[in-house]
């Protein structure tokens, strides 16, 4: 990925807003407050060693920063090129 194709949203819901099931599925250790979920959207075509790799290195810094890695949710979305317009409703990789 290039360097300067990095684009990120962050929402932080109150935890009213934010319900989750603190053990599905057979987690080692219950989810709590600290829940993470992350969405990954990128083009289709991304092996499962790829995104293994990019998981084990995910999820390292995430403990490096003090947060479980049982507390982090990830859901790879993928959609074809013909579905990104970057700017300008210009299709690039058409």
């Amino acid at each position: 990925m290039p360097a300067a194709d990095r684009f990120q949203r962050v929402i932080e819901l109150d935890e009213a807003d934010f319900r989750f099931d603190p053990q599905y599925p057979d987690l080692a250790s219950p989810r709590n407050g600290e829940f993470v979920l992350i969405e990954i959207l990128w083009s289709v075509g991304r092996s499962v060693k790829v995104k293994k790799k990019l998981l084990t290195e995910l999820l390292a810094g995430l403990e490096r920063c003090g947060l479980n890695p049982e507390n982090v949710m990830v859901c790879f979305k993928e959609t074809a090129w013909e579905n990104w317009a970057f700017g300008g409703g210009r299709l690039i990789h058409t």
